[in-house]
């Protein structure tokens, strides 16, 4: 419960620093990562395809998967997003 209480914290505090810094042209948004195994974990036998099959898209997610999303946020493609929470998860929370 205390994971979800922080999480739901995170993105309301989001939204609330995106409307009062917004005049201010400033943006604040968010990233929800989803299954980012360690090494360590990933040498767990079975973990790793367990927590596959649990995930639409079949894998579990590389640097390079969270990466795209900061580099997203931090450009100036992302100049009219403000107060998102960008959920990063191969889909996990759509099952």
């Amino acid at each position: 419960p205390h994971y979800g209480a922080g999480k739901a914290a995170m993105i309301q505090l989001t939204k609330y620093f995106a409307s009062y810094l917004g005049p201010e042209n400033i943006q604040v948004n968010c990233v929800s990562p989803g299954a980012f195994p360690s090494d360590k974990v990933r040498e767990k036998e079975g973990f790793e395809g367990e927590l596959r099959r649990r995930i639409p898209l079949e894998r579990v997610g590389e640097p390079q998967d969270l990466a795209g999303a900061f580099v997203f946020l931090s450009s100036a493609a992302s100049n009219f997003v403000t107060g998102h929470n960008l959920v990063v998860d191969g889909g996990w929370t759509i099952r």
